[in-house]
């Protein structure tokens, strides 16, 4: 990985994280999990006792959020 890709990477993270920081607490903590855990919407729903409906809502609205933040960077975006 060169230089500029790196910087690129960076930029794209430190992107992403300002976008996080918008979302709610309850969208955060359900992308993170879907994310980082790779927790399906059932398994979060489980874990947090948050109803399924409720669950596949805040993710669909954490990454429609994302996505506006981000514009073309957060394109990809799926759980």
């Amino acid at each position: 990985m060169g230089v500029e890709q790196i910087a690129q990477a960076s930029y794209a993270s430190q992107g992403i994280r300002q976008a996080f920081k918008r979302l709610t607490e309850a969208q955060q903590t359900i992308l993170q999990l879907a994310f980082f855990e790779d927790m399906s919407h059932q398994e979060i729903s489980d874990r947090t006792g948050i109803p399924l409906g409720t669950v596949k809502s805040h993710a669909r609205r954490g990454l429609a959020a994302l996505r506006e933040v981000l514009g073309d960077e957060g394109r990809d975006l799926s759980v």
